[in-house]
């Protein structure tokens, strides 16, 4: 987790096709706090991936619970040109610091 260390934010990926998206999410975050406590307090965004592969009601479900966890949640799949775009989005905002 070293290299962690070095970002600024941090980008979790969890997949649509978990059946607890918020227990995989709050493993990852357990684990960066029990490595260095200031990683888990670091900037982030949460990318539901493969949200191609479920329904939009269970992607819609998931992505509310997610949001409870952090604001910056959003659904994402490599065949769904505007989630692309939001991403890409997001990483020129961080890019350019605005």
């Amino acid at each position: 987790l070293r290299h962690i260390e070095r970002t600024k934010i941090l980008f979790h990926l969890v997949s649509a096709e978990s059946e607890n998206p918020a227990r995989d999410y709050k493993i990852i975050k357990n684990e960066l706090k029990e490595y260095r406590e200031e990683l888990a307090k670091k900037s982030e965004y949460v990318f539901l991936t493969k949200s191609d592969t479920r329904d939009t009601k269970e992607v819609k479900k998931k992505i509310t619970i997610l949001k409870k966890i952090s604001a910056k949640t959003i659904a994402v799949s490599i065949y769904d040109w505007s989630s692309i775009e939001k991403v890409k989005k997001i990483l020129n905002k961080i890019k350019t610091g605005k």
